[in-house]
């Protein structure tokens, strides 16, 4: 009797821990699906990557001007999901290239930050438009895609919201082939 009880108390356990794992991997990691060529060559469409929800959160409940990260903000070089400015329920990859309090400029394919043009090995096709010197505001960040010639991203539809940031681009884990693809 006394290995009875011990048996259902253990598979009881077993069973509460897998709910535990199985509800913080569901809130804190999603599963992301590429479309189109914008991050080409580091993403190509269909590629399904790995996005970590946590890294970004902030800190409820704390009233300041800037607001503060569990983890940390966005970083310059770091691929971010994030909601579509115009619509919503569409989800975008792109790199952040600036963020808040940054002076951003393109000249002749160049990106300038805070006056130092960035060394950018991952661009697959640099694009010739200009963009005029703008500095970041709070809580916004300035995104381009990978494939510069092909990319919808901040050139077009401008700065992005840290509220419509769901996540970093983690890991690349399907097609099997880019398992250790490495996402910077």
């Amino acid at each position: 009797m006394r290995n009875l009880k011990s048996l259902i108390r253990e598979i009881f356990q077993t069973i509460i821990l897998g709910i535990a794992i199985f509800a913080i991997l569901q809130v804190s990691l999603q599963p992301y699906r590429v479309e189109g060529s914008s991050m080409h060559p580091t993403m190509k469409s269909g590629d399904f990557v790995l996005v970590n929800k946590v890294i970004y959160w902030e800190i409820p409940f704390y009233e300041t001007i800037n607001p503060e990260y569990v983890f940390h903000k966005p970083r310059r070089g770091e691929l971010v999901i994030f909601d579509y400015p115009y619509d919503q329920s569409r989800k975008f990859v792109k790199r952040v290239i600036a963020g808040p309090g940054d002076t951003l400029e393109i000249k002749a394919g160049s990106v300038i930050v805070n006056s130092k043009v960035i060394d950018e090995p991952y661009v697959y096709h640099p694009s010739y438009e200009n963009v005029r010197p703008i500095t970041v505001p709070r809580n916004s960040y300035f995104v381009l895609g990978d494939n510069r010639q092909n990319s919808q991203d901040s050139r077009s539809f401008g700065l992005i919201s840290s509220k419509d940031i769901l996540g970093k681009a983690l890991i690349s884990y399907w097609p099997i082939s880019n398992i250790a693809h490495d996402l910077r």
